[in-house]
C-alpha cells in the first residue's frame, strides 16, 4: 500500500504502553495535547496482549516499534492534529488515526485484529498444505491433480467454503463471463468448485471463458518481474474435458511460491486475449496480497471480485481493484455493488467490518 502524505505542523510525539492501572494517569493532558487510547482485541473479543506494531507519525516522521500492554492497551500522545499510521507485521497501514476527526482530547479506539500469532499459525497451515500438495502430487504428477479435481467435481471431496458456488448461484444474470482464477496451492478447493460449477452448468455456459494463473510457473522470485511473471493458462472454448486438462497443466506448472500473486497481470492479459465477454470475474485468494497492484491503472474493465477464504475480512487490494475498475466485491454471504460509488472519506461495512476509503485505498477501521 502506498504511503499517504499529509503535511502538519511539527510536534513532539510520545508513545508508550500502559497497563489498565495506568490509564487514568494518562488522561492528564495539556490544553493542546491529545491522548489516544487503543484497546486491542482479536476476532473473538479476546485481549491481544504483547501485540507488536510499528507506529509512524506523519508530521514528525517518527517511526518506532511498540507492543500492547498485558491488558491489550497502548496509549499515544501528541499535539492536537496528530496522524498515526499503525502497521502490523503482516498488515502494513492497518489503521490510520487522524485526531482532527475527533472533538475529544481523549480518544478511545477499539482495534479488532486477527493477531500476528494467529496469522503466523495460518501461514504455517498454508505452507503445510502446499507442501503436502507437492509431496502428494509431485511437481509433474498430472494424474494426481486430475484425480483430485475429479473428486471435487463428483462430490467425493466436500467444500468447507462454497463461496464460488454460492456467488454464481446468486448472480445468474451474469452472462458471457470471463473467469480469471488463482490456481496456486491454497486455492485447490475453490478450483474444484469452478470445475463442478462448469460441469453442472455446461449447457448454459458455453460462452464462458476461463483463465488460470499460478504466479510464474515455479520461477524463483528473482526471475519474476511485474507484468511478465507468467504462469497464465487460457481456456477460451472449453469442453468439459479440455477445462480439466487446462487446469491440470496450470497446476503442474507451479503452485505459487511466495504468497503475493500476479492477479493484475492475469486480468490484463486475459481481457486482452479473450473476446466477446461481458463480465470479468476474479476468483481471488484473500490470504494473498496482489504483488502487481501497481498495474491496476492499466485495467479499464469492471472486475467482479469473488473473495475466497475471507475469514470475516476482505483484503484491501481486492476492494481497491473493485473500486478503481467500477466493479464489485462478492463474499459467501454478500454481493457488494456499492464499492465503485464510494466517495473519499466514506465508509462501507462488509461482513460486520468497516472500511474507510482514503486516498483511493481502503483502510480497515474498528472504533469503540
Amino acid at each position: 500500500m502506498k504511503r499517504i502524505t499529509i503535511i502538519l505542523s511539527v510536534f513532539s510525539l510520545f508513545l508508550s504502553g500502559f497497563s489498565k492501572a495506568q490509564e487514568h494517569d494518562a488522561y492528564e493532558t495539556g490544553i493542546n495535547e491529545v491522548t489516544v487510547l487503543l484497546k486491542f482485541r482479536d476476532l473473538n473479543g479476546n485481549i491481544l496482549a504483547g501485540e507488536s506494531m510499528t507506529i509512524f507519525e506523519f508530521s514528525s516522521g517518527n517511526s518506532k516499534i511498540f507492543k500492547s500492554s498485558p491488558v491489550g492497551t497502548l496509549i499515544l500522545k501528541g499535539l492536537s492534529g496528530s496522524v498515526f499510521d499503525i502497521s502490523f507485521k503482516y498488515n502494513p497501514h492497518y489503521l490510520i488515526i487522524d485526531t482532527k476527526q475527533y472533538q475529544e482530547r481523549i480518544i478511545e479506539i477499539l482495534v479488532t485484529y486477527e493477531g500476528t500469532a494467529e496469522l503466523e499459525r495460518q501461514k504455517i497451515e498454508r505452507e503445510k498444505f502446499e507442501k503436502m500438495a507437492r509431496e502428494r502430487w509431485g511437481s509433474t504428477n498430472a494424474e494426481g491433480f486430475k484425480k483430485d479435481l475429479e473428486n471435487y467435481s463428483n462430490g467425493k471431496y466436500k467444500f468447507q467454503d462454497e463461496v464460488f458456488l454460492k456467488v454464481l448461484k446468486r448472480n445468474v444474470k451474469w452472462k458471457n463471463k470471463l473467469i480469471v482464477c488463482d490456481i496456486t496451492g491454497s486455492m485447490y478447493p475453490y478450483i474444484g468448485q469452478v470445475l463442478l460449477w462448469y460441469k453442472l452448468n455446461y449447457a448454459d455456459e458455453k460462452t464462458t471463458q476461463l483463465c488460470f494463473f499460478n504466479d510464474g510457473d515455479s520461477k524463483s522470485e528473482d526471475q519474476k518481474t511485474i507484468g511478465n511473471t507468467g504462469g497464465i493458462y487460457y481456456c477460451d472454448k472449453c469442453e468439459e474435458d479440455s477445462l480439466t486438462d487446462v487446469m491440470v497443466r496450470a497446476m503442474v506448472g507451479g503452485c505459487g511460491g511466495d504468497a503475493p500473486e500476479n492477479d493484475l497481470e492475469a486480468l490484463i492479459k486475459a481481457s486482452n486475449k479473450m473476446k466477446d465477454f461481458k463480465e470479468l470475474i476474479l476468483v481471488a485468494d484473500n490470504n494473498s496480497d496482489v504483488k502487481d497492484i501497481a498495474l491496476l491503472k492499466e485495467l479499464k474493465i469492471p472486475v467482479r471480485v469473488i473473495v475466497c477464504g475471507s475469514n470475516n475480512r476482505v483484503a484491501s487490494d481486492y476492494l481497491e481493484i473493485a473500486y478503481k475498475t467500477k466493479g464489485s466485491v462478492h463474499t459467501i454471504e454478500e454481493d457488494i455493488e456499492t464499492v465503485s460509488a464510494m466517495k473519499e472519506g466514506s465508509e462501507i461495512k462488509i461482513g460486520g467490518r468497516k472500511y474507510k476509503l482514503r486516498k483511493g485505498e481502503f483502510i480497515l477501521i474498528n472504533k469503540g
